[in-house]
C-alpha cells in the first residue's frame, strides 16, 4: 500500500513542477517574461499549495479515503488541461486592445497577477491538498508518522526534480506550452490511479487510464502544440515558442505595405527585427543608421562585423546588400535564440550567405569574452523584455572585452533605446563606456525614433557624423547622414567626475530601467485624455 502512495507523491510532484515552469511560458504570448510575471507565479503558485495543505489536512482528518483523493487529483487535472487553454481568453479580457509598449507595464504587472491567480491557482490549490491527505491516508501507526510522511514528501520532491528535467529536455521542445501543460494534467490523473487501484475502484481506475491515454494523445495533436498567437500588433503570420521565448512574425502594414517584423513574447507595438515588402532600408528605423559606420569602418577593403544580438538578422541583410559590394566583407552574428535566426531565415529575409557565420545558443558576453577575432566595428543589440539590456552586456568588464576584440580605430557601437538624450538609462550606458574609451563617446539621436546610436573607438577619438566621407554612399545613405549632422542632433560625451559606470554585479541598473518604464508609463497615462 505504501508502495501506491509513494508512486501518488512522485507522479503528482513532477506535474506540479512542470505547471509552475509552464505557466510564465503560458503568460508569456500577452505578459511577457519580466521578474514581475515570475515573481507573481512563484508567489501564487506557493500561496495555492499553502492554503491547499491546510484544506488538504483538514479534509484527511474528516474523511480518510483513497479515492476521495484520487477523485481531487482528476479535478486538478482537469484544471490543469483547461489553464492551458485559458490564458489567452483572459489576457485579452484583462487587456486594452492595441496596447502601446510605453504604457504597458502597469497592465502587465497587475493583469499578469490577475491571469495567473484565475488559470493557474485553482489546479495548483487542489494538487496542494494532496501532501497532507497522502500522509493521512498511509500513516496507519502514529509510531510511524514521521517514517512515512518523509518517505511521501521525499518522494513527491524527486517528482519534482523528474519533472523539471523532463520538462526542459523532453517535453516542452516535443509538445510546447500547452502540449506540455496538456500532458501533465495527464500525468497527474494517472497519478491518481494508485490510489483508486488500492480503494478497489476499478471502474474509476479504468476512467483514469483512458483519461490519461486521451491527454498524452491530444498533447501530441498539433493544434494543441501549436504557439498560440499573443498581444503583438500587427496580422500574424507565424508563432513558435523557442527554447528561450515566444516568437511572432506578424505583418504590420502601418509599418509600410507588407513589412514583416518579429515580435518576441507580449510584443505589442515593439519588435526586434524588421523586413520591407521591397528594398533594404527600414525607412528611417535605427536599423539603417547602422550602415553608416559600417561604411565609415570599411579599412583597406576590408570590414569585418560582430552583431551581438542578431534576432532575425535586419542588420546582417542590410550590410550584406549595401556594405557587401564595396569591400570584404564577414560578419559573425551572435543570437541566443536559434527560434529568432530560423524565422529569419524562412520569413525575414536571412540570406545564407559565405559571408555571414551565425553563432546560436551563445550569450553576447560569452562571445566577448571568448572571441578569437578582432573587427573593424562591433555592434550592440541586445534587448530582453522589449526594452531592457541585460546589465552584464551593459558593464565596464563587457565593453572592455569588447575592446579588447576591436583593431586599431575600431568601433564599437550600441542600440540605446530611450526617451531623449537626457534618457537615465542612455546616460548610464554612455557614462560606462566612456569610462572605457576616454577618447570619448558620439551619441546620435535617431529623427522620428526613440534610439540612440552610440558608439566610441579604440585608441583614437570617435568620428563624428560631421565626418563621414559620404560622397560615393548610396543617395538614402546621404541622406541619413545629413539628418544626422543636423544642429543638436548629435554630440560628444567623456568620462566626468560623478558619474556612476555600471560594473558587473551592481543590481541598480535594473532598478533605473523598470523605474523609467513605470515612469514613462505614468506620465502618458495621466497625460492621455482617456485609458488606452
Amino acid at each position: 500500500m505504501l508502495l501506491a502512495y509513494w508512486l501518488t507523491a512522485f507522479l503528482c510532484g513532477a506535474g506540479v513542477l512542470v505547471v509552475e515552469m509552464m505557466a510564465p511560458r503560458a503568460l508569456a504570448p500577452w505578459f511577457g517574461q519580466a521578474h514581475f510575471v515570475w515573481s507573481n507565479v512563484i508567489g501564487l503558485v506557493l500561496a495555492g499549495l499553502a492554503l491547499g495543505n491546510m484544506l488538504g489536512g483538514r479534509l484527511a482528518d474528516r474523511r480518510r479515503d483513497p479515492a476521495l483523493l484520487g477523485a481531487l487529483l482528476c479535478a486538478g487535472a482537469l484544471l490543469v488541461a483547461l489553464a492551458a487553454f485559458l490564458t489567452g481568453p483572459v489576457a485579452r479580457w484583462l487587456l486594452p486592445e492595441a496596447l502601446p509598449l510605453e504604457v504597458a507595464y502597469p497592465f502587465l504587472r497587475r493583469g499578469s497577477f490577475v491571469a495567473t491567480a484565475v488559470c493557474f491557482f485553482p489546479p495548483v490549490l487542489l494538487l496542494g491538498m494532496v501532501a497532507p491527505f497522502l500522509v493521512r491516508c498511509a500513516a496507519t501507526r502514529i509510531e510511524e508518522l514521521g517514517r512515512t510522511s518523509g518517505l511521501l514528501y521525499g518522494a513527491a520532491t524527486l517528482g519534482s526534480i523528474a519533472g523539471s528535467f523532463a520538462t526542459e529536455d523532453l517535453l516542452y521542445e516535443a509538445l510546447g506550452t500547452r502540449g506540455t501543460m496538456v500532458a501533465a494534467a495527464g500525468l497527474i490523473a494517472l497519478s491518481s490511479l494508485p490510489l483508486f487501484w488500492s480503494a478497489r475502484r476499478r471502474a474509476a481506475a479504468g476512467l483514469v487510464l483512458l483519461l490519461g491515454a486521451t491527454a498524452t494523445l491530444a498533447a501530441h495533436a498539433r493544434g494543441v502544440r501549436a504557439a498560440p498567437f499573443g498581444a503583438a500588433a500587427g496580422a500574424p503570420v507565424v508563432a513558435i515558442d523557442s527554447r528561450y521565448q515566444h516568437l511572432e512574425v506578424r505583418r504590420r502594414d502601418d509599418l509600410g505595405a507588407g513589412t514583416l517584423v518579429l515580435a518576441i513574447d507580449e510584443g505589442h507595438d515593439s519588435f526586434q527585427s524588421l523586413t520591407p515588402a521591397t528594398g533594404e532600408l527600414t525607412g528611417g528605423f535605427y536599423y539603417d543608421y547602422v550602415n553608416l559606420l559600417a561604411l565609415d569602418s570599411i579599412r583597406d577593403g576590408r570590414l569585418r562585423v560582430a552583431i551581438l544580438g542578431l534576432a532575425a538578422g535586419t542588420h546582417a541583410r542590410q550590410l550584406l546588400a549595401l556594405a557587401g559590394p564595396r569591400c570584404d566583407l564577414s560578419i559573425d552574428g551572435v543570437e541566443i535564440d536559434p527560434g529568432a535566426v530560423a524565422l529569419g531565415r524562412s520569413h525575414l529575409g536571412l540570406p545564407d550567405d559565405p559571408r555571414l557565420r551565425v553563432f546560436t545558443d551563445l550569450d553576447a558576453r560569452t562571445f566577448a569574452d571568448h572571441a578569437r577575432h578582432e573587427y573593424e566595428l562591433i555592434l550592440v543589440d541586445c534587448y530582453a523584455r522589449q526594452s531592457f539590456v541585460p546589465p552584464h552586456v551593459a558593464s565596464v568588464e563587457f565593453f572592455a572585452a569588447l575592446k579588447r576584440r576591436l583593431v586599431p580605430g575600431g568601433t564599437v557601437a550600441l542600440n540605446a533605446f530611450g526617451y531623449g538624450a537626457s534618457d537615465p538609462v542612455t546616460e548610464a550606458i554612455v557614462a560606462t563606456l566612456a569610462a572605457v574609451f576616454p577618447e570619448g563617446v558620439v551619441v546620435a539621436s535617431l529623427p522620428r525614433t526613440a534610439n540612440q546610436l552610440v558608439w566610441a573607438t579604440r585608441d583614437e577619438r570617435a568620428r563624428g557624423p560631421d565626418a563621414f566621407a559620404t560622397v560615393e554612399w548610396p543617395v538614402a545613405l546621404q541622406d541619413l547622414a545629413a539628418s544626422l549632422r543636423a544642429p543638436g542632433q548629435w554630440f560628444r560625451a567623456t568620462a566626468a567626475s560623478g558619474q556612476r559606470a555600471l560594473r558587473d554585479g551592481d543590481g541598480w541598473f535594473d532598478a533605473l530601467q523598470q523605474r523609467r518604464l513605470a515612469a514613462r508609463a505614468t506620465a502618458m497615462l495621466a497625460a492621455a485624455p482617456e485609458p488606452p
